[in-house]
């Protein structure tokens, strides 16, 4: 690793410096706080530089022309200082995993050109969404997952009208989903899992028609989960698992066969699984696991030409499994149901399998042990099998 040299101050009149991603370490010279003209600093992904002399205000008051400033993984170890708020060209801010502390200005949001906030991994930065009194704010990326913000999320955030990306995943924020938020028709990817939310989510969600990613596992939302599941033909990643819904498998309806990954894992799904459902040529994950489901594994499931990941681990599941007719599995965990019979041996085929639970079932015939002795010495196949009931091999 090498410094940054002071030698970027006879540079009086640069305009762009992208120091990224280049092995550099200690501190962040003064002399970079003397270029007074930059439009563009980019010191982002130096692990081990540090921002003390100058510490991160006397930067900021100096750069009062910057659009884009990005000290992602900058050692900063302070509070965000006002001068911030003086940075009125500011477009693109990123001071994610800085070690950030204290109160975040809420002023920043109301910067005229700010489009791009990403705050996120600062577990000590505090703050809350303030009330956006008009449309006109411009901003459209704002992740701030992992910090510890909080409070509700106020009515007002409709007004956001480019916001595109919301990601706040483990924070702390409160109450009820305002129905306003259904008024961002531009927002594609929204995560606020593992947060302290409650009350049951408005229907209004069904307008975000360019939704792409969907994450609102890990809160206390409750209700009929078929009675506001999303239907947006654009949506890829849908998860909600960890919640308080209840009821039967939703119907996921002709606008959802292009999900990628569906998580309902721990909320209380009730019932069978549908005995058909329309095609999900694209599902890779489907996470099914502590539910209530009940009954037989649908010949559905096991013809789902892409899936990689399964989990229907922890319910209440009878009969006998069939052969996948995926050739991508890579976990399949049916662990802690009621399924019996014999398990298929073109499983123990699959080259990309790597866990195999089968625990806690009541498998009654010879599991083709030999096959799972091969797999485990073939240097192709990392496979772990665990099968609490395989006593009865042979039998």
């Amino acid at each position: 690793m090498s410094r940054i040299s002071s030698e970027f101050s006879r540079f009086s009149r640069l305009t762009h410096l992208n120091l990224s991603s280049s092995s550099f370490s200690g501190k962040v010279p003064i002399e970079v706080s003397f270029l007074s003209k930059l439009i563009s600093l980019d010191l982002s992904n130096n692990y081990g530089l540090r921002l003390e002399e100058p510490g991160f205000e006397l930067l900021v008051q100096n750069l009062t022309k910057v659009r884009e400033l990005n000290l992602a993984k900058v050692n900063i170890s302070s509070v965000v200082s006002n001068p911030l708020l003086n940075l009125t060209s500011l477009t693109h801010l990123d001071l994610s995993s800085c070690g950030l502390l204290g109160k975040f200005p809420d002023g920043i949001f109301h910067l005229p050109h700010l489009n791009e906030l990403r705050i996120w991994d600062n577990l000590a930065l505090s703050g809350y969404f303030p009330e956006f009194i008009n449309s006109s704010s411009p901003l459209q990326y704002f992740e701030l997952s992992f910090t510890n913000f909080s409070g509700k999320l106020p009515d007002s955030i409709g007004n956001l009208k480019s916001l595109k990306m919301l990601l706040a995943f483990g924070c702390e924020f409160y109450g009820s989903i305002p129905t306003s938020l259904g008024n961002l028709t531009e927002m594609t990817d929204l995560v606020i899992g593992y947060n302290n939310f409650t009350g049951m989510l408005p229907s209004s969600l069904s307008n975000l028609g360019n939704l792409v990613y969907l994450k609102l596992s890990g809160n206390n939302f409750e209700g009929k989960i078929a009675d506001f599941l999303p239907n947006v033909k654009s949506l890829l990643y849908l998860y909600v698992g960890s919640n308080s819904f209840s009821g039967p498998f939703p119907s996921l309806g002709a606008n959802l066969t292009k999900l990628v990954e569906l998580g309902l894992s721990n909320i209380q799904l009730r019932g069978p699984l549908p005995s058909q459902i329309i095609g999900l040529p694209n599902l890779v994950q489907l996470r099914l696991d502590d539910n209530l489901i009940n009954g037989t594994i649908p010949s559905w499931v096991f013809n789902l030409p892409a899936l990689e990941y399964f989990n229907l681990s922890n319910n209440k599941l009878t009969g006998h499994v069939k052969e996948f007719k995926s050739s991508h599995l890579i976990v399949v965990d049916l662990s802690n149901n009621n399924l019996h019979g014999r398990f298929p041996s073109s499983t123990f085929k699959l080259v990309n399998l790597s866990s195999l639970i089968l625990s806690s079932n009541n498998f009654s015939v010879a599991m083709h042990f030999n096959l799972i002795l091969a797999a485990q010495l073939s240097e192709s196949w990392r496979i772990v099998v665990k099968l609490m009931y395989y006593v009865m091999l042979g039998s």
